[in-house]
Formats: structure tokens, sequence, C-alpha cells
């Protein structure tokens, strides 16, 4: 799994999340899912005024993954694919400082360490393992979606399924008939239990864009 967030302030749609997700146990031709969503005006507001919110939409990215994909996609036939929980799940991020709090559980800052509380609890809830590591930028391939380049993703999986912020599937842009990639030949599954369980307050989740 590849997750990664995009911040420019000067942009149509300034706040954007996305997730690459390849599942080797899902039928051939729908390894790879693709989660796209941009981040309300209304919860950035609910964060400390800053110039740049990089690492707290670094770390929503993660926590809105985990919570959309907790039961999995729906695939063609009414089944469903990707579903995380109960899995180990190797989870690539490009921001250090985002990665660093979530593997530790909290944050001195408090809109990261409370969407860090969130992880732990979903992880919990869900008795996901996840190993987190860090991802070079330019290696990211989750960079496009959070941009909302999914026609430029297609270059990469030409095969993935995209579903916007609505949850809703958005098919492929090149018309393409599904077939899979297979996963890096370097991973393997290294299973770590989240570092810390906070106490969640207040929050209230739908998928993809969070408010609390």
């Amino acid at each position: 799994m590849y997750t990664d967030a995009a911040f420019e302030p000067d942009d149509p749609r300034p706040a954007g999340l996305g997730a690459c997700v390849y599942d080797p146990l899902a039928p051939v031709g729908h390894q790879w899912v693709v989660v796209s969503g941009e981040t309300s005006p209304e919860v950035i507001g609910r964060w400390r005024a800053r110039r740049q919110y990089i690492g707290q939409l670094e770390a929503l990215a993660a926590v809105a993954t985990y919570y959309t994909l907790a039961d999995g996609a729906p695939l063609p036939d009414g089944s469903r694919s990707h579903a995380l929980r109960g899995r180990d799940v190797i989870h690539y991020v490009d921001n250090f400082g985002a990665l660093a709090c979530l593997v530790k559980g909290d944050s001195r800052d408090p809109d990261i360490g409370r969407l860090a509380h969130v992880l732990s609890a979903i992880l919990v809830s869900i008795r996901a393992r996840p190993w987190m590591d860090y991802v070079r930028s330019a290696a990211n391939i989750a960079d496009l979606p959070s941009r909302f380049d999914i026609e430029g993703l297609w270059a990469f999986i030409p095969s993935s399924r995209h579903y916007g912020e609505d949850g809703r599937e958005r098919g492929s842009p090149t018309g393409l008939p599904c077939a899979s990639l297979p996963p890096p030949s370097s991973l393997c599954p290294l299973p770590r239990a989240p570092n810390a369980l906070r106490p969640v307050r207040g929050v209230v989740m739908s998928p993809v864009v969070f408010v609390y």
C-alpha cells in the first residue's frame, strides 16, 4: 500500500489524498485499487492555522485509506477484495515526519497527534498489522491520485480500479481490459502492531474525507 497527500494552496483543489493498494489475494485483473479524495476546507479549518498542511494531510491519507478499505472494495460480481481487516500490510509513506508519528501513535503536533490516535484505534478495531516504511517521493505512485491525475497513473498501473471521493468506482479512463501487475519483488510480509492506543473523542468519520 502506498499513500500520499498534496497541498497546493493556489490550486482549485488544494488538498488531495491518494492511495494505491495491491492485494495479491484479489482475483487476477482486480489486484490494484486506487483511492483519491479531496479534503474539505471544513476539515482543514479545524487544524491550527499554518502555511503548509502537508504533514497533517499525509497522516490523514493513511487514516482515510485504512478506514475506507477496512472491509474492502466491491467487485463486479458483488464480492469484495482488498479488505485490510485482519491483514498484514506493507505501507509506504514518503513523509518522514508523518511516518514517524503514525508508527509511534502520537505527535507533539496536536493535529497530527489526533490523526495518529485515530489510526491506532482503527488498526486495533480492524486487527490490521501494518509494517510502515519510507519511500522516496519520486517512487511513490500514490502521488498521482493525490493530485487527481488518474490518467497519468494508468501508465504505471494500467488496470487499476479508481474510486473517487464519493466512493463510486470511476473505471479505467483508457478503456483497457483489466490485467494485473506483479507486486514489487522486494516486498515481503513484515507485520508490525500499532505502537500505542490512545483515546479518541468526538470523531465522526466518512470514507476518504474525515471530519473530526
